[in-house]
């Protein structure tokens, strides 16, 4: 079981704090705290197979480019940028601990495409298939 690591959210959530208003619209720092508590909460338990879905490839893209966007958007406002990913997966209604599983499995993809095809796992095998599908999109993502 996926769960997120305390320290990130309490240094979020301080950084939050210190932020004189909402990274998540126009409410209060103690908005922000249940947002990121709630995602905080999130568990993902990975398949044994170790195999990324199409969807959860497609949903990992979403997610990643909202946050580009909001990063952008919010680019003069260090406390919101901060929080922009926090805040694309909380907007797409996304799983935080399943979004970090998926990054985790196409970063490792990205590795070891350099890597013969026998010498992977069919995990990696399946996952870096995925990949090449959407490589165009998810190559500027994971940089």
């Amino acid at each position: 079981m996926l769960k997120t690591p305390l320290y990130l959210l309490i240094i979020t959530a301080m950084t939050t704090m210190l932020g004189t208003s909402s990274a998540f619209g126009d409410s209060n720092a103690i908005d922000d705290i249940a947002v990121i508590k709630n995602i905080g909460s999130h568990e993902y338990e990975p398949p044994p197979s170790g195999k990324l879905s199409q969807n959860q490839v497609e949903e990992f893209i979403v997610i990643t480019e909202k946050a580009e966007e909001l990063e952008n958007k919010y680019s003069g406002d260090t406390h919101r940028k901060r929080l922009a990913l926090i805040e694309a997966v909380f907007s797409e209604e996304g799983n935080w601990a399943e979004y970090q599983w998926v990054h985790s499995q196409l970063r490792q993809v990205a590795i070891t495409s350099q890597v013969n095809v026998e010498h992977r796992d069919a995990a990696n095998r399946h996952n870096s298939q995925l990949f090449e599908t959407y490589q165009n999109r998810l190559q500027p993502l994971l940089q």
